[in-house]
């Protein structure tokens, strides 16, 4: 019985005929061993969107340089670079950046219309999902997309509530974004407008 054809094979090239060139590359268990990222990890990869981000680890893994039927092959620059990535991001600063964040309070970000990912998430309504999406949803966003919006600042946690700071985006930048990607509605402007209006309204009750 054949195998059924996964979708992230497309595009790929297919060693089948050439297995002789199939030890220039290296399988998901020794990209794991190298890397540090478990199999499951790896393999999960395949079954999402391509990961364009150029700072996220998983990038150059995201889709295999070879395969062997439904057998992803990754090369050895795959590998260096994903390890360069993970080498950068523990050096990197809260937020993932080069440099601290500038800190802000939930006043200040409410001024300047910025939004956190559990903001942004609350804002991604469209018809399949109601009531938003999680923000672990938009996290990955943030990671493997390019044109999502950069990190821009970092928010202390309202009421005095202890723990990590919170990670802040343009507001506009990101609803336009999440319109353009059909995971919200309406006119940006207008849906950031109703945003900052209905919070205003709570820190004021």
């Amino acid at each position: 019985m054949s195998r059924t054809r996964a979708l992230w094979v497309e595009g790929i090239p297919d060693l089948i005929s050439e297995l002789d060139k199939a030890g220039d590359y290296l399988d998901v268990a020794k990209v794991s061993s190298e890397t540090g990222f478990a199999v499951a990890t790896i393999l999960d990869l395949l079954s999402r969107p391509p990961i364009t981000s150029g700072v996220n680890p998983q990038g150059p893994l995201s889709r295999p340089a070879r395969r062997i039927g439904n057998n992803p092959l990754y090369s050895r620059e795959q590998v260096n670079d994903a390890k360069q990535l993970l080498a950068t991001s523990r050096r990197a600063h809260f937020g993932g950046g080069d440099a601290p964040l500038p800190s802000v309070t939930p006043e200040e970000a409410l001024r300047q219309g910025l939004l956190s990912t559990d903001e942004i998430a609350a804002l991604a309504i469209n018809e399949k999902n109601p009531n938003g999406v999680r923000d672990q949803t938009v996290r990955r966003w943030s990671r493997d997309h390019a044109d999502f919006p950069d990190r821009v600042a970092s928010r202390s946690r309202q009421g005095g509530h202890p723990g990590v700071p919170m990670v802040m985006y343009d507001g506009l930048k990101a609803i336009t974004w999440l319109v353009k990607h059909g995971y919200a509605v309406g006119d940006p402007k207008e849906i950031l407008a109703g945003f900052r209006e209905r919070a205003a309204a709570a820190v004021a009750s």
